[in-house]
């Protein structure tokens, strides 16, 4: 009986294997009328396919159906068209719809329909042409495509040390213009030796011999130019048109940051080399020296490394082959950071130099003022922009391919006027300003951690020991991007001492002290740039009033109360919504202990835990006679934490998060017009997040690169109608 089960057995596989056999037989997709039938070889392409049979990749993607050109396989049956092509094109101005499916890229799509990825990319006002998912719906425009007009365009071959930006800021174009020129599929990796088509220009300008040595920063006065005397143009003649030089590019280094926190033996002076990875790099006194490797260090940065321990002392710091070093006196104890760069233009002293850096590059021409009264709502996401250039351009095309059209970044006020008062690194500030005016978005500029030379009880954030240090570093940066920076935070939280969020300096929240500090930077920018807008500080909702909290209703009371009312053009609040819709009505979440956590506060002070609770903040203003201005919610969302104890009570799915908060958006577009202003979410995040970190719960997005992985809030958000 066994043996005849085991026969019966053998021969129902081999009749399943013979079918299974017929119908993939069947499945081939037929030969058509003038091609043939190749069997894929190890090695092939299906450009290799096109060459060898003369005719196009297009052709055959066409004839096969194939959803990637990139995935073919050893055995496959590939349709080759060689006696034209297998199918008839679309009419031309025809338009199709494709919903996206999972391996598409903008290539393959375009590829399969005919068209181009410039086509696709403009039909759908796709900023970042890597960046589309799953169940996306495009519009394909197919046939023929109408001739532009050619524009002169110049190839430049990719030096060691580029970027986009360097490489765009030298040509006087966009990096969204070359990507899109060279169809890059991620604009943060170009290669030495890559020929880049750059839109625009005429001619390539000669590339730069590298510096064999750079002087080091000195202390010396600049010396002044001398203004050329213009030629007078005869009358009548055409004025000249000036040719722009493209900055030099050379390395530079400086000081990053230096603190006094304690190090067992001796100081750690940590150096990064952008863009480099296993340079030695080495660091040196008159009578001794080690050499360590760059890219050794990635917690502290991709092109990271470290020596330790260094006494006290002055150490000359060599990356090899770059052609610069840079001394750094040391003080023994502490942590110091230096970093290294390709830049244009001249080199950024020293802390010990004593004069603010020459600009990197002459910024672009401002845009025209815009109003200080905004639509009711716009739409603005938080970033982290600072550290990481690449994931910068990244998270700017996401924000603009979401239809968002604000973003908001901290600018540590330690991070650019670190070194000594006057001492200025605009390095990174430039950078972000440029890649945000370029990607036509609206900033919000936080400003706060001051400096350790400022006091404050500085490592915490705590507002300077002297006000008007803070206004010096505000007229400074309004003047510097007069016009380029829309708006700017005055602080944040200040309401909130508590241990591990101290935001004012170790000190119990005081709203005259605010008040004091808001209306010397209102004045500065004010001066500075006119047509800024200055925001108060988003205040944290909390039900505690003690030396370590003030709830944000009696800090906006006492704020009104000593004189706040002429110094802030857009007030700022937060609004986080916790376990509840947006939707919620404040009293019932104060009536419910299941949804205000059993608090035992008073019930007036439970109305915080909703999205709604803005509206508290709303009816003081009117009671102030400020009931004419915008507020502007510089944080709000939904977190799905599953660790910290603190948010996990009020955690939501990631399903409700994106459904929360595009009802937040809808609810505020219907119920607070005309007095909202932008509502700018948390967070499109910092790459480095960890799950062990409360911000990584409150994501759009998986906080990683280059991978990229968009949780549903992201999806949700960009379908949402605006």
């Amino acid at each position: 009986m066994r043996v005849n089960l085991k026969r019966l057995t053998v021969l129902i596989l081999l009749l399943v294997s013979v079918t299974l056999s017929v119908g993939v037989v069947q499945a081939a997709p037929p030969a058509q009328s003038g091609g043939q039938v190749h069997i894929v070889q190890w090695g092939d392409t299906l450009y290799s396919l096109a060459r060898r049979y003369g005719t196009t990749v297009t052709a055959i993607v066409q004839a096969n159906g194939l959803a990637n050109p990139n995935c073919i396989y050893t055995g496959q049956r590939l349709i080759i068209p060689t006696g034209g092509v297998a199918l008839s094109p679309t009419a031309p101005g025809a338009v199709t719809y494709y919903t996206v499916q999972k391996g598409d890229t903008l290539h393959s799509i375009a590829y399969r329909y005919g068209t181009t990825v410039s086509a696709i990319v403009a039909a759908n006002n796709i900023y970042n042409p890597s960046f589309i998912y799953t169940g996306q719906r495009l519009v394909i425009p197919t046939g023929q495509l109408v001739g532009l007009p050619p524009i002169a365009v110049t190839c430049y071959v990719v030096q060691k040390g580029d970027t986009l930006t360097s490489i765009a800021l030298r040509h006087g174009t966009t990096v969204s213009a070359i990507a899109l020129a060279n169809n890059l599929a991620n604009p943060s990796f170009i290669w030495p030796g890559q020929c880049l088509v750059i839109p625009g220009v005429a001619a390539a300008p000669v590339a730069p011999a590298w510096p064999t040595t750079v002087p080091k920063p000195t202390a010396a006065p600049p010396t002044p130019t001398p203004t050329a005397t213009p030629t007078p143009t005869p009358s009548g003649a055409a004025t000249p048109t000036p040719t722009a030089t493209p900055a030099p590019l050379q390395w530079v280094g400086y000081v990053l940051t230096t603190t006094n926190k304690y190090v067992a033996l001796g100081e750690v002076l940590r150096v990064s080399v952008i863009g480099q990875k296993n340079l030695p790099v080495k660091v040196s006194t008159e009578t001794w020296s080690v050499k360590g490797l760059t890219g050794t260090k990635p917690e502290y940065g991709e092109y990271a490394c470290e020596f330790a321990p260094l006494g006290e002392g002055t150490f000359t710091i060599s990356p090899e082959g770059l052609g610069v070093s840079l001394d750094v006196e040391l003080d023994g104890t502490g942590v110091t950071y230096v970093e290294f760069s390709l830049r244009p233009g001249a080199a950024p002293p020293s802390p010990e130099g004593g004069k603010e850096p020459t600009a990197t590059a002459t910024p672009p021409p401002a845009p025209g003022p815009k109003p200080l009264r905004m639509n009711s709502p716009e739409y603005g996401m938080q970033a982290f922009l600072w550290w990481r250039p690449e994931t910068a351009h990244r998270d700017l095309g996401l924000i603009k391919d979401a239809g968002f059209t604000w973003v908001k970044q901290s600018f540590a006020w330690r991070d650019i006027e670190g070194a000594a008062k006057g001492h200025f690194d605009w390095s990174r500030a430039d950078r972000i300003v440029q890649q945000v005016n370029e990607f036509g978005l609206d900033l919000i500029a936080r400003v706060d951690r001051q400096p350790q030379w400022a006091g404050g009880g500085y490592p915490q954030n705590g507002p300077p020991d002297n006000y008007q240090d803070y206004a010096d570093f505000l007229y400074a940066m309004a003047g510097r991007y007069k016009g380029r920076i829309r708006a700017y935070q005055i602080w944040n939280e200040p309401n909130l001492n508590v241990a591990g969020r101290s935001e004012w300096g170790g000190r119990p929240p005081n709203p005259a002290e605010y008040t004091a500090l808001l209306k010397v930077a209102y004045e500065a920018i004010k001066r500075a740039d006119p047509n800024a807008m200055v925001i108060s500080a988003g205040l944290s909702p909390t039900s505690r009033w003690d030396d370590q909290a003030m709830p944000d209703v009696e800090f906006l009371k006492g704020m009104y109360a000593a004189g706040a009312k002429p110094y802030f053009d857009v007030l700022g609040a937060h609004g986080a919504g916790y376990k509840v819709p947006p939707e919620t009505d404040p009293a019932v979440v104060a009536r419910d202990p299941t949804l205000n956590n059993y608090d035992p506060s008073p019930e007036e002070r439970k109305r915080i835990y909703c999205f709604r609770h803005v509206e508290d903040l709303r009816q003081i203003m009117v009671e102030n006679g400020d009931g004419d201005k915008q507020i502007a919610l510089l944080e709000f969302g939904w977190t799905s934490d599953e660790v910290h104890p603190e948010y996990a009570w009020f955690r939501v799915t990631e399903e409700q998060k994106g459904d929360y908060l595009v009802r937040a958006y809808q609810y505020a577009k219907q119920h607070w017009s005309p007095w909202i202003g932008v509502m700018s979410l948390i967070y499109m995040p910092d790459p480095d997040w960890t799950p062990d970190k409360e911000e990584y719960w409150w994501a759009i997005i998986e906080p990683a690169y280059p991978e990229l992985k968009l949780r549903p809030a992201y999806v949700a958000l960009k379908n949402m109608p605006k």
